[in-house]
């Protein structure tokens, strides 16, 4: 059985800037569960579009569920703590947005 999430020396700068991510490597097997924490700025959301395949990597590898991530994949849904989110709406409410035919929420 192949790891669900596999980052494999996984290199990434955004322009002009000092790597955010410099041979990083992780593993996430099926049935575990990760909470990834840290300052902001340190890489937590270049991390999740890395993996949605939003952002291409510099070097490495991302593979998930034993494919390689190389463009954005449909069937991963990215919800942002702040600025995606619908203040007004429930939890639920805010990730059923990014399904197809969800009703559109007012205020």
């Amino acid at each position: 059985m192949c790891d669900m999430i596999d980052v494999d020396h996984l290199t990434f700068a955004y322009r002009g800037q000092p790597p955010v991510f410099d041979g990083f490597s992780w593993r996430v097997a099926r049935g575990e569960a990760w909470a990834v924490i840290g300052p902001s700025g340190c890489g937590k959301t270049t991390l999740l579009y890395l993996l949605a395949g939003l952002r291409r990597p510099t070097g490495g590898a991302i593979r998930v569920g034993g494919q390689p991530v190389t463009r954005p994949r449909p069937e991963t849904g990215l919800i942002l703590q702040d600025h995606g989110l619908l203040p007004w709406a429930t939890v639920w409410q805010n990730a059923m947005l990014g399904l197809d035919g969800a009703p559109v929420l007012r205020p």
